[in-house]
């Protein structure tokens, strides 16, 4: 295993990231937002993104806007983890990256 995926697994554990099977899917979310938002911060300032919170026809979403936005282009980003784990903003490192190269707005419903 990698130092860096050692080092991440280390701070997963601290905050109990291991130990969440009696969490709800709400507390779990902000569980990994807290380890996750380092993380995704850098990706923001990095890819020189805005990101905001949206409802769009009643599903919450996360935008991500580049800062050169090509007007003619929207990307429909999905994450992982089935709609039962995970979060936008813990696939903005992805999400950003894509918005910064492609121009293009990406929405990542929730």
């Amino acid at each position: 295993m990698s130092a860096q995926a050692q080092k991440w697994l280390a701070k997963a554990r601290k905050i109990g990231a291991a130990d969440d099977a009696n969490l709800t899917l709400d507390q779990q979310r902000a569980q990994n937002r807290q380890l996750y938002h380092p993380v995704s911060e850098q990706a923001i300032t990095k890819h020189q993104v805005t990101i905001r919170n949206e409802i769009i026809a009643g599903v919450p979403c996360l935008i991500v806007d580049p800062a050169k936005r090509q007007e003619n282009r929207t990307i429909l980003y999905i994450f992982g983890g089935a709609f039962i784990r995970g979060s936008a903003f813990e696939d903005v490192p992805i999400s950003a990256a894509l918005a910064a190269k492609t121009g293009a707005q990406v929405i990542c419903p929730e």
